[in-house]
């Protein structure tokens, strides 16, 4: 049985969790600080690491973020990017090379980690970027 280039491709990509039209991690995540304050802003930056304009899932002016909190060998879900529906969806850009920091805050003492959906285009903003993980104390 013999396999084309793209089968090969596409084999391949979703094997590495990407589609050929999203690279595999165009956008780098992370918390400013390893540790922050119960209630303090936590800042975090992200960064374009590719070649290309990068859409990242937005509500009104702010990127969407969701907070995962660790659970004893895994990651749950402690707040996700709720947006009311009088702010705008629309995607926000990041151009090649570009910066971008925003805000957040957790109430909760614990280990937590920030995770965003990017993409390419419109149809496919869904890969996960997840940020290192860090400390509410």
């Amino acid at each position: 049985m013999r396999m084309s280039l793209r089968s090969a491709l596409v084999c391949a990509s979703l094997a590495a969790g990407t589609t050929p039209t999203q690279p595999a991690a165009p956008v780098r995540l992370a918390a400013t600080a390893p540790a922050f304050g119960r209630g303090s802003p936590i800042s975090f930056a992200l960064s374009n690491t590719s070649g290309r304009t990068v859409l990242v899932a937005a509500c009104g002016d702010h990127v969407t973020v969701i907070l995962e909190r660790s659970q004893g060998a895994g990651w749950q879900n402690y707040a996700s990017g709720i947006c009311l529906a009088i702010y705008s969806m629309v995607p926000a850009t990041l151009a090649p090379g570009a910066l971008r920091e925003e805000t957040t805050t957790v109430q909760d003492p614990g280990r937590y980690r920030l995770r965003i959906l990017v993409g390419t285009d419109l149809r496919n903003v869904n890969l996960g970027v997840v940020s290192p993980p860090f400390d509410v104390r």
